[in-house]
């Protein structure tokens, strides 16, 4: 229907908008001209919408979604920016699938730490690719990944983003058993 040609072209037209937005900040990034704009900001609300944008993607890779999240978790941040390291792990997770097209997202506070946990059931990352996960350019040389697309830049954007917010990022993975990568942001009580 015609319908269905419409969501197509939108979600298409969507994605390529996002990789030119990636390859657009990297390149700031790596001037050191990229502006945050900081503000206290819910956390849950930019997990929700991230999956909104991601809605597409999953729905024409057939991947399945579970969230565990809490209310009320604020951030001192720039809001545009989290939803961006939220997408490119989320597109990493549908990139990188296995059979096992699963994706789960949680959200839970540790010491004065809000933490996001995004976690796949996909090809998992070697150990020696884990050591470079986060630099730009470097793609996995693991005959499953070598299909994919991309520019290899996303991970390198989400550590950078995760600096600029003074958090942290942590990846855990085993070659085909999947990835863990936990988010860690400082937990913001003002508004801005």
């Amino acid at each position: 229907s015609t319908n269905e040609y419409l969501d197509i072209i939108e979600g298409e037209s969507d994605r390529l908008s996002r990789l030119i937005n990636n390859v657009l900040n990297f390149a700031k990034m790596e001037n050191g001209i990229k502006e945050y704009s900081f503000c206290r900001t819910d956390l849950n609300v930019c997990i929700e919408a991230a999956l909104k944008v991601m809605e597409y993607q999953f729905n024409i890779e057939n991947f399945k979604t579970e969230k565990f999240l809490q209310k009320e978790i604020f951030i001192f941040a720039d809001k545009d920016s989290v939803i961006e390291v939220l997408l490119n792990l989320f597109s990493n997770s549908v990139k990188y699938c296995s059979n096992k097209k699963i994706i789960r997202v949680s959200l839970n506070t540790e010491n004065e730490f809000a933490v996001v946990t995004i976690e796949d059931e996909g090809i998992g990352i070697s150990e020696d690719d884990l050591k470079n996960v986060f630099r730009p350019f470097v793609r996995s040389k693991d005959s499953n990944a070598m299909h994919t697309g991309g520019a290899g830049i996303g991970l390198s954007i989400v550590k950078n983003i995760m600096d600029s917010h003074k958090g942290k990022i942590k990846v855990e993975s085993k070659l085909g058993k999947g990835s863990k990568f936990y988010l860690y942001f400082r937990l913001e009580s003002t508004p801005c």
